[in-house]
Formats: C-alpha cells, sequence, structure tokens
C-alpha cells in the first residue's frame, strides 16, 4: 500500500512539472517578428511599386495563403498585414495589398 502512494506521489509530481513546462515554453515563446512599421512604405517610395521584388521581404517571416499563386502574408505591427501575390517568384508580384484589421483591402498594385 505503501509503494502504492509513493508511485502516485512521483507521477503526480511528473504529470505537475510537464505542465509547468508546457505553461512556460507557452508564455515565454519568442515573438515572430513583424515587417517594421514603415518598411513598405519605403521600399515602394525607393524603388517604385512596379519594382518591388519578392526579396524585398524574404528576411521578413510570411505565411504561404495562396492555392495556384503565390499569396504570401507579412503580419504588420499594428495587426494589420501585407498580402503579395504572383503566380511565380521569379517575376515581381502583380498584387501588394493591404488588408486592415476590420478586413478593407488598399491595393497598392
Amino acid at each position: 500500500m505503501k509503494h502504492k502512494k509513493t508511485i502516485l506521489a512521483l507521477a503526480s509530481a511528473a504529470v505537475l512539472i510537464i505542465w509547468a513546462i508546457c505553461v512556460s515554453t507557452f508564455f515565454h515563446a519568442p515573438h515572430t517578428p513583424s515587417l517594421p512599421e514603415g518598411y513598405v512604405n519605403d521600399v515602394v517610395s525607393s524603388k517604385g511599386i512596379d519594382n518591388v521584388s519578392w526579396d524585398d521581404f524574404s528576411q521578413y517571416p510570411h505565411q504561404d495563403v495562396g492555392s495556384g499563386n503565390y499569396v504570401y502574408r507579412y503580419d504588420l505591427p499594428d495587426d494589420t498585414h501585407l498580402l503579395i501575390s504572383g503566380p511565380n517568384l521569379d517575376d515581381p508580384p502583380m498584387s501588394v495589398t493591404f488588408i486592415g484589421t476590420d478586413g478593407t483591402e488598399i491595393k497598392l498594385k
């Protein structure tokens, strides 16, 4: 009987330790950097909208949300998003669009 209590206590302690590690990892996970504020405007101003390339954004993480076309979504600091899309990565994107927090779209190209 005493042996069962010891095993139960060890199992409970192991579950608590695993739970604590999971919670700690969740709350202290590194934040994925977003496009810096003003970055898109700087690129468009310096290169012109028709010369914006996929490489201009390659250093920032994105989500590939396309189906059939390449559509990359970049998070912006104000919880808005930038979508760039096109049929291939060798040519400049065909579309560059800001998506507002309410879903409104502002097409730059």
